[in-house]
Parts: structure tokens; sequence; C-alpha cells
């Protein structure tokens, strides 16, 4: 894997939360200047007792503050604080704030804030807008020490001042009332709720959020048209954000909506559930994207490629992301120490993950589930130095939207050396099997811990007079695992993590007068603090469908959505018709509430046709059945172990696949099956085929008649499957895809495949191309689209001009090409490139001499039966140079006996510091792109056995480094391994 373009996020020390606080919009005019800064003012930090003027003044100390302002001397700020008298016990508002700026003469005031949040430290920082009255930007971070706080100042600087730059002066202004909440939940937490939710809905840049409201219009009356419209005024705002916090039993819910403060009209809407203050925090960012509609759109870190991906490292928060239509991110994990490594995404978004190798580029695992609800998880043993490449993905072609993704060591092998600290015995041990602890239904939670790798406790839940569902969970940070059983000792329910995070939560149908076992314990041999509670899960209403039955199901007509409820004891019953055309029909749920579903004939209802528990996003069913025309079935739906609720239902005909698209991965279990649908709008020659280590068998059926039309097992390469068939214009086919059966032994094969449905390769319109006859290709046009067909090879022709420097030719697309490069006069390869770019992607860089005419030659990866063949781009772009002064610098990776390249462009003329940093033995060369002079070198100038050269360079002019592992003179061994580089004007 080339690691020249890793994307290095800024660890923020020991914190692991990232929300921003309170960036919002700026006035059109605003932006930092180079020649003129604008004027900051800084105050002392409040909360913090005596440390909060030492860490506003190291926050007035960082280099991104001086870079972007003028900072007002400290001892100026003091002497205002001393002639002003606003309230400086807490956070101060946007007013007081504003009004101590203009007494300094300052356009902006920043202001800090320590305090505590539940259980949790938190550090707020807020610039002001001196003139607008407005606050502009801000920040929110959790920490666990005082003595941790100057490490997240940098990051916490860069992003102000971020932030401070955006403009979004045309946007549509937001004004946000705090949240209205029940007698029993706490205000500062909806407030601070509120705030987070305005914060996230400005980063989106869909509204300029205005959160300057007075106390008066703030709380009286928020929902009433006329009081929106009045608050709108105030601020002269066009929208209100309002909100409401409350609890739905054992969950708190916060709900929210965008209004017109015109006519009270609502824009949009939306709610998350939440357990936790830290859960509720980390949802806040899903709820602004609902509201705006930008839970598909591109987020921050886009474009990231297997070339470029988001560097996380391990223990930090989940990062935010979203998947949006054919969108892969890609993450790079670096692992300092060995252990299990656990990756893993959040959210409502059904994810895929592929981990691989990021040295040798090769795939290690995969996972479509194993997380929470249908969130992807890969736990693996890592080795020590080495890095990691995860790509994630919807699981579907149609899975996009909102997801958090992070890697941690599992908490029995941590990345630090020192032993685990002891965990005390609750009041309650010893307990036993033999003396199990009360635990009332309906009474608070049970606080309790596991000291030990071996511990585990017993809880006695006894029902009483009283029936029904029964829901038993733990809460808190600590991963624990659930054992339900009856006094006779017989396992009645299990679990893992189906509670929120990692805790275990069963739901069980339970009968009166009858006592139960609870079992819990740490997964994995996991030690710390939890909660157990047990409580009666509350049953619905009955919808207006009931009573139905197997003999009078609700009718539900294919593509409507029907809203339901069940209670523990409850079936619903759906009758649908196929209608005339056949095909494939989806059964499936949506909803919070654990479902189960079984599909049967009209006329048979004795015979079970298929059944599903957790097919569908998260714990919801889904069923896929190759359906006959005019046929009728009937689904029945019910709460799986007791489960009750609202939930919704619809019957649906799959979506017929786009041709030619992308390869579409699937997994296949043992005895499982895939259905695919495509509808060709012309007649030709149509090819299915399958790609990948798993032994398939495929079908291809007329959904009318259900004929099958063709089938195959390994015409395809290395054992894949293909067909090829004459199809007919605008008529639907149907494909079924199987694990092949070994009829000696019964073996199904199980594991990942690809599916595409295409046309057969064609010649491009440059063909005949060859090394007399070679396409011209222009350094930095836009890239190529060609195809390789059967034998074939693509030939480019590339000029430098007057300029050289680091060439950087890629492929991109879903064909395995190869890239070779020549010297067109002398006819030499010069160098070779399979897979370093991004999915098998070929991609080259070369040290380019100027006035030099180069030939390239793009054929497809060789196998044992062909070349691969299809379509794919490709191009030739001069290497961006890299950013000088950037902290701490770039990654790249050293293999034997290879080097790396690197492009500078220094702004300004000057003495520059070029350096190496980490572990492995690096050797490097200055170079004059134009002359290919070498003009510095240097082995171990720098730290340990890294290099450093300083070199005076001219303003705009254009430097090539090398970097090569130094070769041993005695053994010839060439050092490998990842460094740093890093460009600093001294």
């Amino acid at each position: 894997m080339n690691h020249d373009h890793v994307k290095k996020r800024e660890k923020p020390g020991k914190s692991c939360l990232f929300l921003l606080l309170l960036i919002l919009s700026v006035p059109a005019g605003s932006l930092v200047s180079a020649e003129e800064k604008p004027v900051l003012a800084v105050l002392p930090f409040t909360g913090g007792g005596g440390d909060g003027g030492t860490i506003g003044e190291l926050f007035s100390f960082e280099r991104a503050v001086l870079n972007a302002f003028a900072v007002v001397p400290r001892d100026a700020v003091k002497t205002a604080l001393a002639e002003h008298t606003f309230q400086r016990a807490g956070a101060a508002n946007a007013d007081d704030l504003a009004l101590l700026g203009k007494a300094l003469n300052a356009d902006y005031v920043a202001d800090g804030h320590i305090q505590k949040f539940g259980d949790h430290n938190l550090l707020f920082t807020s610039v002001v807008n001196v003139e607008t009255f407005q606050l502009i930007a801000g920040d929110y971070r959790e920490y666990k020490s005082i003595e941790d706080i100057p490490a997240l100042l940098p990051a916490v600087a860069e992003k102000l001042i971020a932030s401070v730059r955006r403009n979004t002066a045309e946007a549509p202004s937001l004004a946000v009332l705090p949240f209205e909440i029940q007698t029993d939940v706490n205000r500062h937490l909806a407030e601070v709720f509120a705030q987070m939710l305005a914060i996230d809905i400005a980063n989106t840049g869909a509204f300029r959020v205005i959160p300057r409201l007075t106390e008066t219009q703030q709380y009286a009356g928020a929902t009433a048209p006329e009081t929106l419209k009045a608050a709108g005024e105030a601020v002269n705002a066009r929208y209100i954000l309002s909100g409401n916090n409350r609890k739905l039993g054992t969950l708190n819910i916060v709900t929210a909506s965008i209004r017109s403060a015109e006519d009270g009209s609502q824009k949009s809407g939306g709610y998350r559930y939440y357990r936790t203050i830290m859960e509720g925090a980390s949802l806040m960012p899903e709820l602004g994207a609902v509201l705006t509609g930008a839970d598909q759109a591109a987020d921050a870190y886009e474009p990231d490629t297997r070339d470029s991906p988001i560097e996380v490292l391990p223990g930090d928060s989940k990062i935010l992301r979203t998947l949006h239509g054919g969108d892969e991110d890609w993450f790079s994990v670096y692992a300092e120490t060995g252990g299990i490594l656990v990756f893993d995404t959040a959210g409502s978004t059904d994810t895929y993950m592929e981990l691989y190798n990021a040295d040798f580029g090769s795939m290690l695992t995969y996972a479509d589930d194993g997380g929470t609800g249908n969130n992807a998880r890969i736990e693996y043993r890592v080795e020590s130095g080495n890095c990691y490449a995860v790509k994630v993905r919807g699981a579907g072609q149609t899975d996009t939207g909102l997801y958090r993704f992070g890697a941690a060591y599992r908490r029995t092998e941590t990345a630090s050396s020192g032993a685990s600290p002891r965990i005390p015995r609750d009041s309650f041990e010893p307990d036993a099997l033999e003396n199990p602890a009360p635990a009332d239904i309906g009474a608070p939670g049970l606080e309790r811990t596991i000291h030990t790798e071996s511990d585990t406790d017993w809880f006695i839940v006894t029902t009483g007079d009283q029936e029904g569902t029964l829901v038993l969970e733990t809460t808190g940070s600590m991963d624990t695992y659930m054992e339900l059983r009856a006094q006779s000792g017989e396992c009645l329910r299990y679990d893992d993590d189906s509670g929120t995070g990692g805790n275990a939560r069963i739901i069980y149908q339970a009968l009166p007068e009858t006592a139960y076992i609870v079992k819990v314990q740490g997964y994995s041999g996991i030690t710390g603090s939890y909660r157990f509670a047990a409580a009666w899960l509350s049953q619905p209403e009955p919808d207006a469908y009931e009573p139905d039955a197997a003999d009078k199901p609700a009718p539900a007509d294919i593509g409507a959505w029907l809203d339901r409820t069940i209670s523990n004891a409850d079936e619903d019953w759906f009758a649908v018709t196929a209608g005339t055309e056949g095909g494939i029909l989806v059964f499936e749920t949506a909803g919070d509430t654990d479902t189960y579903m079984e599909l049967y004939g009209a006329e048979d209802l004795e015979t079970l046709l298929a059944s599903n528990d957790d097919g569908g996003t998260g714990s919801n069913a889904k069923i896929e059945y190759f359906a006959a025309p005019e046929k009728a079935y009937i689904v029945k739906v019910y709460g799986y172990s007791g489960a009750a609720g609202s939930y919704r239902f619809a019957a649906v005909r799959q979506e017929p696949l786009e041709l030619n698209r992308s390869l579409v991965t699937r997994i296949l279990a043992e005895d499982g099956e895939q259905w695919f649908t495509v509808q060709p709008e012309e007649a030709d020659i149509l090819i299915f085929e399958t790609k990948g280590p798993t032994d398939t068998y495929m079908e291809l059926f007329d959904p009318n008649t259900h004929e099958s039309l063709k089938n195959d097992n390994n015409s395809g390469i290395n054992g894949n499957a293909k067909i090829e068939y004459a199809v007919e214009a605008g008529k639907s086919y149907v494909v079924r895809v199987s694990g092949y059966q070994d009829p000696d032994t019964g073996y199904i094969a199980t594991g990942s495949y690809q599916f595409r449905a295409g046309w057969g390769v064609a010649k491009d319109d440059q063909e005949p191309d060859s090394w007399d006859k070679p396409v011209p290709l222009t350094i930095g046009a836009p890239r190529l689209e060609r195809t390789i067909h059967k034998q074939d090879e693509d030939w480019f022709a590339v000029t430098t001009g007057a300029s050289g420097g680091v060439l950087v030719f890629e492929t991109a697309g879903d064909t395995d090409a190869i890239i070779e490069l020549y010297d067109r006069e002398s006819q030499t390869r010069l160098s070779r490139d399979d897979n370093s770019g991004v999915d098998g992607n070929a991609r080259l860089e070369y040290f380019a001499a100027p006035n030099t005419a180069y030939i390239v030659k793009i054929r497809g990866e060789t196998n044992a039966q062909d070349k691969d063949t299809g379509t794919y781009q490709f191009s030739a772009v001069w290497q961006t140079p890299v950013e000088i002064d950037a902290s701490p610098g770039n990654y790249y990776y050293l293999p034997w006996g290879g080097h790396c390249w690197v492009t500078i462009q220094p702004k300004a003329a000057g003495t520059l510091v070029l350096e190496t940093r980490g572990p492995t033995d690096t050797y490097m060369e200055l170079f004059d792109p134009n002359t290919r002079e070498c003009l510095a070198s240097d082995d171990n100038s720098g730290a340990g056995v890294n290099a450093r050269i300083e070199y005076a360079v001219q303003a705009g002019k254009r430097y090539v480094i090398k970097i090569s592992g130094y070769q041993e003179s005695d053994t010839g061994y060439y050092p490998t391994g990842y460094f740093q580089f890093r460009g600093a004007t001294k």
C-alpha cells in the first residue's frame, strides 16, 4: 500500500470524544487575511479553579491562533476584566463577551469553560464576533484529568480557526430555542443537547444558526406560530429549531423539528433514543443530518481512497462518516502493540467491512454484521508495528447514510503494557448460583462490578402474580454477556450485544409466579462496573387492523407500507398477491421492534416457504422470495421472544440491478442463496458472472414462467460461475447464486463473492493502438475512459515538456490492470506496477526528466484462464507537493529495497528543514527536478536513525526528495517500515 497521501488526524491526548459545540456561520468579509489579521482577545478559562488562567494563556500561544489573529496582550485582558463586572463563575453569554471585546478594540473574543457533564469532564471553547454579537465558532471535548487539557489545545485551535473561515452568509437563518423538558428530565442536559444539535446543523452548511434568544422568547409557548414568528423577528431568523427531551419507559428520547418562523409550518423533524448521556451526544450529528436532509451527502473527509485513507488511532472516539451512492470509505489503523483489535461501526446504516494488510494489500478478513444491529464488526489479532487498512461500504447497493467507525484494543489486551487496575468487589459478593442477588422487577438498576476475569454475578427475578414480556438488561461502558435460566438450570436465552454499546439485553415472555435466574459476566474476561435491571415491557394498544388472523389477513399492496403494532401474544397476518409480473418479492419490516417473519402460500398454510429473524435493518425481518405470477402469499409477523411495539410492513418488488455497474459483493452462508433481478433495455448477449474465492453456482430464470433458462458452475475465472444469454429488450430476468455443493461430500461452499451483469467488453474508439501508434496523453488532463478486451494492450504517449518532477500514473475502475512505463528513445522498461492503487488498480510514481518522451502500456492482469477485461480510466499527473509546516507530517511505508518520492514547493524563500521521523533507518536525497542534480543528501543527522537536510530554497520552485532505507555496507540489508516526512521553515 502506498502511504504518500495518508491523512493524519491529530490525536488530542487522552480524550476520546470529538464533538463540536458551537460551529456557526461567519458574516461575509470576515475571512482571515495574512496582510491584516483580525484582533482576538482570549479570556481566562473558567471552571478550572486557579488553572483557568493558565489554560487560557496556553491557548493564546497556540501557533494556529497566532498565525490567524493579532492577539490582545494578557495584561490588557486582565485590566478589562477588572473593570467589567459581568458574571465569570461559568460560561458567559455572547452579549457580555462581545461588550468586553468592544472595550478591548477586538474583532473576536475567545472564551473557555470547564465543567462536569454527568460523570464526564468537558472543555468548552467558543469565539464571539464582537460586531454582530454572534457565537461563530466553538468546540467541545471530553478529558480525563486537568493535565490532559494542554494536549487538546492545538486541535481545538485549528478547529476554531477553520470554523471562523467558514462562510454561510447565503444560507437561510435559523434561531435556536432550548428544548422543552418533562419534570423528571435534567434541564441542563436538554440545553446542552439543543446547543450540540445546533452545531451539527450548522456543520451541514444548510442553515446560518443564530442562538441568541432572550429568556422570555425561549420559554413562552415555543410551539405557538405567533411565538415562533416573534422569536424569528427578534433575531431576523427565517426558521426556528425547537425540540423536546423526554422519557419513554426506560428510554430517553430527543425529538426536534425545524419550523418556519413566518407561519409555524414544519420543514423537517426527527428523533433519537439514548440510554446514556454520551450515547445521546454521539447521536446528535445523525439527528442534525436527518433534519437537514444531509445524511447521504459526501462528508468532509472525502475523497478518501485506499491510497489516501483517514488515519484512525486505536482508542479514539468513533469518526462520524456518511456513505452516499457508490461510496467506499477507507481507514488506516497503525498497531503500536500486538493484541486483539476491534474494528466496528455504529449507527442505523447497514455496513460491510473488509480488513487488509496495508503493507502487502492482501485482504485478511471481512464482516457484514457482528456488531450492534446490522453494523459490521471485526476482531483481529494484530502484530506490533503493522499498519492495517479498512474499507467500509453499504452492505447493499442501496444502503447509504450516516455511521461511525472506530478501532480499539479489546479491553483485556490494551495498548499499554501495565497491569489492569484492580476492581473492588461490590456489596453483593459473594454471590453464586446457590445464593443469587434478588432483583425486583421495575426497581432501579443494581450497581455491580465484575472484579476478576472469572467473576460471575447471579440474580434472581420473580414475576409474582403478573405475566408478560420481561426485559433484562445491563447498562454502562462494560461489555457484558448474559444468560437467562429456569430454576432447573435450563438456559432459556443468552445474549452478548443486543443492548446499547456492548451491553446485553434479553426479552422473554415470562410466566406468573415463576422465578428466573440471570447470569452476568464480562465478555471474554473483561472486568469493570455495570448496572443490571429487570422491567416489564409495556404493551401498545391494538391497531386498526385487529383482529387479524390466518383466515382474515390484512391486504398489503405491493410497494405500500402499513403501520402496525404488536403485543407480546399478538400475531399480524398479511395477504400479498404477486400480480402478473412475478419475480423477486421482498417482504420486510422496519422500526425499533424486534420482529420475526414467516411466509406461506395462501393455499397451503401448513407448508412454510421461508422465515427470517434479523435479515433486515437492526432487528427487523426480511425475506426475499422468487414469487410466481398471480400467486397469493400469506405473511405472519410477530415479536421475537415476546417483543412488543410499533413497526411497519411492506412487500416490494426487487429493483433491477444496474447493468455494467460495479461488482456487487455478497456473502453466502451454508444452504444460503441470493437473488438478483435484471431488466435490459436492449436485446443482445448479456453476461452474468461471479468473481472471488467462493465456488459459486448460478441459475438464470424467466420470472413469469419460473423456467430455468440456463445454469453454470465453473465457466468463469478460477471456478466462478458465468452465463452468457441472448436477452430480450425490456424483459425481466432473475438470477439465483448459491454455494456449489460437492456431490461426493455434500459440502456447500460458503464465503464472499462478487456478482455482475453486463454486456461483453467491446473495443474502444481509439483502437488499434500500439507502441508505434500510442494514444497521446496530456499530463494533468481528465482521466481517459478506455476498455480492455481479450488479448488487448493499450498504449499511451507522455512528454514532460520543460518541467521535470514526480509523475503519477494511475488507473481507476473495476478492471484489474497493470501499468508498465518505458523510455521511448531507448525502449527500456523503467518501472511496473500492479496493485498499488485503489481496489486492485495500478499506481506508479516515477521521477521523470524534463523534455523526455515516455510510453505507458496498460494491460489486464493475467490469470490461469484469461486476462482481466473491462472498462477503466487512466491519467498522468504531477505529484501534488506536500504542505510545508504541516504537523506532524505525512506517513509513508518503505518496502524492502524500495523508496518513496516526495514533492515540495515552498511559497517563500528561506532555509527549509526536511526530516524523517520514526524507527526506520532512512536515507534522504534532495533533487532539482529540472536538472536532476542532487542538491543535498543525508543519513543520520535527524533524531535517532532519521535523516535531516537543511537547504536554502527558492520561492515557488519545485524540489523532489527521494527517501530510501539505508543499506548497510557489510550485510546489504535494507530496513523497511513506516516513517513520517515533514518540511518546515527554519
